[in-house]
């Protein structure tokens, strides 16, 4: 009776403010009894809050552990980077002289060519015989390069050796030695060898070789010595050098 008689007493709008205060009260006392320390739920502080534990249910009190992020694919601890596939090394390791600026040991990533070795070396020296050096070569760990001089006497030309004899010796066995000696001993055909074939020829390298073979392409036959001078690089020296090397038989 006495809260009916309350409730006709006030204005409408009171009786809705008075309403409201007791559901915020009503809500409070419930945030309160549930998080409590009473209520199974200890507050999280410091290395706890980072290991992310939670209790089960906020009832039960058994801890659940939230798993630590995976790291990501591709690097191993403190940003390291993976071993390489197969074992294979990551950096080659070359000694480089010769006609370059700044002969020395260099260590490259790998793979490397012969192109970056000259580079870590300064480039080359002006006295360079560039047409004997293979730029693209692959370089192999603990690889010794040397880079020609213009007018520096070549190695001695790799030929094929004689062939392997036959099992049992006999005529296969001497037929293959004399096929060793004839290979060795015969002059290039210019006109038609190839391009490994040409490289036999004493400072005769890759690139040089190529030029000989795309001029024969595009201009015809060479006919002598001195028609081999159209090729770029092949100078008066490097002709005495292949004189009596070469036959032009058409």
């Amino acid at each position: 009776m006495f809260t009916r008689r309350l409730a006709e007493r006030w204005p409408v709008s009171v009786r809705r403010a008075v309403a409201v205060v007791a559901a915020l009260l009503a809500l409070a006392g419930l945030l309160l009894w549930k998080y409590s320390p009473a209520a199974g739920t200890s507050t999280l502080r410091g290395d706890e809050s980072a290991q992310s534990v939670a209790t089960g249910g906020g009832q039960s009190g058994h801890p659940v552990a939230v798993p630590t992020p995976t790291p990501a694919r591709g690097r191993g601890p403190a940003g390291t980077r993976p071993p390489s596939p197969g074992g294979a090394a990551s950096e080659v390791t070359v000694d480089i002289t010769g006609a370059v600026k700044k002969p020395g040991v260099y260590t490259l990533p790998a793979p490397a060519r012969v192109a970056q070795a000259i580079d870590r070396a300064g480039g080359l020296a002006a006295n360079a015989d560039e047409d004997r050096i293979n730029r693209a070569a692959l370089l192999a760990d603990g690889a010794k390069i040397t880079v020609p001089r213009v007018g520096e006497p070549a190695g001695p030309p790799q030929l094929p050796g004689p062939a392997a004899p036959a099992p049992g010796g006999g005529e296969a066995s001497r037929g293959g030695s004399d096929a060793g000696k004839t290979s060795a001993g015969a002059p290039v055909r210019i006109n038609g060898a190839s391009v490994a074939e040409i490289q036999t020829l004493p400072r005769i390298g890759p690139v040089l070789a190529r030029r000989i073979v795309d001029d024969r392409e595009a201009r015809g036959p060479f006919a002598s010595l001195e028609d081999l001078g159209r090729v770029k690089g092949l100078g008066p020296s490097i002709r005495e050098g292949i004189a009596g090397r070469v036959v032009f038989d058409r």
